[in-house]
């Protein structure tokens, strides 16, 4: 089986805050996650994130549900290498990026 990690950060203004490490099968939506701050705060819901196993969709819905709006955009979610359903197009980051601009 193939994994393909995938970068998350979560920004406070313009500095990384955290680093999350998606590693997901090439043949499912389903990973596992890896994470690494130096916040004390992040470090706190970051551990609430620290089950085995995750879809992506419900992975970035978690994350800017109750983090990025939770803390009215303090800490943002910036995708960096985002994992495509079908191959062909990203809607995933699409919709994340229109939940968060609303």
């Amino acid at each position: 089986m193939i994994w393909q990690e995938f970068k998350i950060q979560i920004m406070f203004a313009e500095k990384v805050a955290a680093k999350i490490i998606f590693e997901i099968s090439s043949h499912t939506n389903i990973g596992e996650i890896q994470y690494k701050s130096t916040v004390p705060e992040l470090r706190a819901f970051l551990k609430t994130l620290s089950r085995r196993t995750w879809e992506w969709d419900e992975l970035i819905r978690n994350l800017i549900d109750n983090l990025t709006l939770a803390t009215g955009g303090r800490y943002i979610v910036r995708l960096g290498a985002t994992p495509v359903k079908d191959g062909r197009n990203d809607t995933v980051l699409q919709d994340c990026m229109r939940r968060v601009n609303g």
